[in-house]
């Protein structure tokens, strides 16, 4: 039975929207900016603090881009590794013992697709010793501790050449355009960190809720702004 002194949400379209006055929350503290940036604060910490290198085995790794979102960007333009209104990712997957299937992945933005924003990516996220499996991008070559894998794609479909990682862009993609409607610059880390923890604990869900809820019972109160503020320290 419903306590008619206290307000209810609508059964249709349980969103964020009708919350804040019946649970007595600001908006801020309710919108995916709020209550998901706590979220997305505490997984980044996990990430920064139990983030082993990728098998020393094959991995994958190649660029991406998402259009931006915010009106006051410019339009998406240009092909290939244009800038023009895009956010810029660079991606990397394990790829099992006879390309089976993807293991763990990583995702980061960065500024350009050149071998000073490659290499990092390359050198904190591969182990020493894996082999980098690319496009032939020329950017990649002396990527320091890793092996060179080229394959030119050409007029080829670069899915074909390198399957799991564009598997993995996909994904995303679908996943920012569905849940988020598209994504804003300023936050764009947090939601790739975000994706890229909910792919890692997918086959341990438990485990997964479990390091999660430690570490947000281990951190000390944090206001807004430090939860949505680029470099904060969850």
């Amino acid at each position: 039975m419903v306590d008619e002194g206290k307000p209810t949400l609508p059964k249709s379209r349980r969103t964020a929207r009708p919350c804040p006055r019946p649970v007595g929350l600001r908006r801020s503290t309710v919108y995916s900016e709020g209550i998901l940036d706590r979220d997305r604060a505490v997984r980044r910490h996990e990430g920064e603090r139990h983030r082993p290198h990728l098998g020393a085995g094959l991995v994958e790794v190649d660029e991406t881009e998402i259009p931006c979102r915010s009106k006051n960007d410019p339009v998406t333009g240009g092909g290939g590794r244009s800038h023009q209104g895009k956010m810029l990712i660079v991606g990397a997957v394990e790829v099992q013992d006879g390309e089976a299937g993807p293991g763990r992945i990583r995702l980061n933005k960065v500024s350009d697709y050149s071998a000073d924003s490659l290499h990092p990516f390359i050198a904190d996220n591969l182990a020493p010793s894996a082999t980098a499996k690319t496009d032939g991008w020329s950017a990649y070559p002396g990527a320091p501790s890793v092996k060179h894998d080229p394959h030119v794609v050409g007029k080829m479909a670069a899915h074909i050449v390198l399957p799991w990682v564009h598997r993995i862009f996909s994904n995303l993609k679908v996943w920012a355009l569905g849940v988020y409607h598209g994504l804003r610059r300023k936050h764009l880390q947090s939601y790739l960190d975000e994706f890229v923890f909910r792919f890692n604990s997918r086959r341990t869900r438990d485990a997964a809720f479990s390091s999660l809820l430690g570490i947000a019972a281990a951190q000390p109160p944090v206001t807004y702004k430090m939860l949505v503020s680029q470099g904060a320290a969850a």
